[in-house]
């Protein structure tokens, strides 16, 4: 058997799915691709993909590096916990929200990877291939990436 992994007959080239050929998404294809020099006399903050570590400007407070540390010493967190998130996590999220109009406890609280996986999860949970949602424009672009991988049609809400 070779085991040269760029032979296709070891190593095939897979098709793109329909998935991946609905998924663009706008944001990344500018930035991606961007070239503009900074203005030598400011200084720059990266915010364009979300990510405010990027330049060291926004460094995590030390309360959270002092949790983190004390989480991974405990060893108690060594693997992965229930999808949905921790209890405790969940529990605590309940009671920040809680309302004497809207009792929520940790068995409504769903927590995730970050807001784009929510926008993901809220998404898959109502709509279905075919269907259409309304979002607003201008907007944020990764609700049409989003419906579009999963075969929903975007329209379009325009502020006046």
């Amino acid at each position: 058997m070779s085991t040269n992994f760029d032979d296709d007959s070891v190593w095939p080239v897979l098709p793109q799915s329909v998935h991946s050929l609905n998924t663009i998404n706008p944001v990344r294809g500018i930035v991606d691709f961007m070239a503009v020099q900074p203005n030598p006399e400011k200084s720059l903050l990266k915010f364009a993909l979300g990510d405010p570590s990027i330049g060291g400007t926004f460094p995590p407070p030390r309360v959270a590096i002092d949790a983190v540390k004390e989480v991974v010493e405990s060893q108690t967190w060594n693997g992965y916990c229930q999808a949905i998130g921790a209890v405790a996590a969940r529990e605590a999220v309940a009671t920040r929200f809680t309302h004497s109009d809207a009792q929520i406890s940790a068995d409504d609280v769903v927590l995730t990877s970050g807001c784009a996986h929510a926008l993901q999860i809220a998404i898959e949970a109502i709509a279905n291939p075919g269907d259409n949602i309304l979002v607003p424009q201008p907007g944020f672009p990764h609700y049409s990436t989003l419906c579009r991988s999963c075969g929903i049609e975007v329209r379009q809400l325009h502020h006046s």
